[in-house]
């Protein structure tokens, strides 16, 4: 196929020549001329306003202008143009009407579960709304409350992130004001960074209904959008409670295993530390406090290290020849046990007494046995010069006992030794 600058795209191996003549192409009929069938076109390619898990209205669903998103995708820009116009005004009459009822808040409870269901009624007293809200987010936007101004910031410091779609952005409530903190793991995939996890478990602490968004993955989000459409997005998703931190599967384990680790600390006497560790190295720092130990537990943490330094410097008193890594063992040992620095002391003493006084009961002993050694020596001697008495020559005898030197007679004593046992050989060997 020849290249052809002027071809907008091919549909079935067709070329169509402009955007609207690729639309055209694909959805199988030509431009929407009413309003009706504008509204029934884009309601049927959103599947009726689905998006990020949800059936939304006309009025909820947000119009996206990225370029593979529903409905724009499917219609012209004159289409998508009016049909941005026709929710606006929707949206104008919904609220106009809602206002017009009059609501005014009739009982406001508060559960033990930390929520807060409020009861409105309308001017007319015949109808109820039963509005079951977080105290912290929907209450406050259902009043106006919201710091608009404040998302607003939060939208353009973290509007790369969001519109790129490869880092996710976490944002939370911190008394009335926002915040934000973006993590770079594949949470797509399910797969987080524990420093990730960290802070994801950390912020829960602070705002339960924190959500976590992605321009990719999210609904409500494109690589077009302005600062004032993130904000309005972010908006949608913390007041609906969609992409919330807390229904991440892996951020639930998380807050289960610590859960267990406090229950088994507790039962063990140990101080108790939230942040979870990347193996066995990743140890936590003995000089910062950060936030993940209560103080007491932080201050038992701290007692415990210097226990354990103390005893590592009263075991390399009692023996300074002990290597580094058999010193740490021993002073960890010891301070798992709950062993005071003095009673190590007394430990150490104790055996260092043990081994004197084992060392004097082998000496004792020696000398008590020297006697009987003695007479052993001199018969074992006797007994090998009767046997070698009729073997060697008797110069070979007595050269063993009176050569001047000592290696000369460290040699006949050899000879006749071997002459000996050569003798005994053989005559074993004749009986056979």
């Amino acid at each position: 196929m020849k290249y052809d600058p002027n071809v907008y795209g091919y549909v079935n191996g067709k070329p169509t020549y402009s955007r609207d003549e690729f639309i055209f192409t694909v959805r199988g009929f030509g431009p929407i001329e009413n309003d009706a069938d504008l509204l029934a076109f884009a309601e049927k390619v959103t599947s009726r306003w689905y998006n990020a898990g949800w059936h939304q209205t006309f009025t909820t669903y947000y119009l996206s202008d990225y370029a593979l998103s529903e409905p724009g995708r499917s219609l012209t820009v004159k289409e998508f143009n009016r049909l941005k116009e026709l929710q606006q005004a929707a949206r104008e009459a919904e609220k106009a009407a809602d206002d017009a009822r009059e609501w005014k808040l009739h009982q406001t409870i508060y559960w033990a579960d930390n929520s807060v269901e409020e009861i409105w009624i309308d001017k007319n007293g015949a109808n109820q709304e039963r509005h079951d809200r977080r105290p912290a987010r929907r209450r406050l936007l259902r009043k106006g409350g919201i710091d608009m101004a404040a998302l607003r910031d939060i939208a353009r410091d973290f509007a790369e992130e969001i519109r790129d779609g490869i880092g996710w952005v976490i944002v939370y409530r911190t008394g009335r004001s926002w915040s934000a903190l973006t993590l770079w793991s594949d949470l797509g995939s399910g797969e987080w960074e524990t420093d990730d996890l960290n802070d994801a478990i950390g912020i829960l602490k602070t705002d339960p209904d924190a959500v976590v968004l992605n321009g990719y993955y999210c609904g409500h989000f494109g690589e077009g959008m302005t600062i004032d459409e993130i904000a309005a997005g972010i908006r949608w998703h913390y007041e609906g409670g969609h992409n919330r931190l807390a229904d991440y599967y892996e951020v639930e384990q998380g807050l289960n295993a610590i859960e267990e680790a406090r229950k088994a600390a507790e039962a063990a006497g140990l101080p108790f530390c939230e942040r979870l560790a990347e193996g066995p190295d990743d140890e936590l720092d003995p000089y910062t406090y950060d936030g993940s130990m209560s103080l007491d537990d932080y201050e038992a943490m701290q007692d415990t290290r210097t226990a354990r330094e103390e005893l590592a410097a009263v075991v390399a008193a009692q023996a300074p020849g002990l290597p580094a890594e058999k010193l740490d063992e021993l002073a960890a040992a010891a301070a798992g046990l709950h062993i005071s620095p003095e009673t190590m002391q007394q430990i150490l003493e104790a055996f260092d007494r043990v081994a004197e006084a084992v060392k004097e009961m082998a000496r004792a002993l020696m000398e008590a046995f020297k006697p009987i050694i003695d007479w052993a020596k001199k018969t074992a001697e006797r007994f090998m010069e009767a046997l070698a008495a009729g073997v060697v020559p008797r110069r070979w005898l007595h050269l063993a006992k009176h050569a001047k030197k000592a290696r000369t007679r460290k040699k006949y004593r050899n000879r006749i030794r071997r002459a000996v046992f050569a003798a005994l050989a053989a005559e074993g060997g004749g009986s056979s």
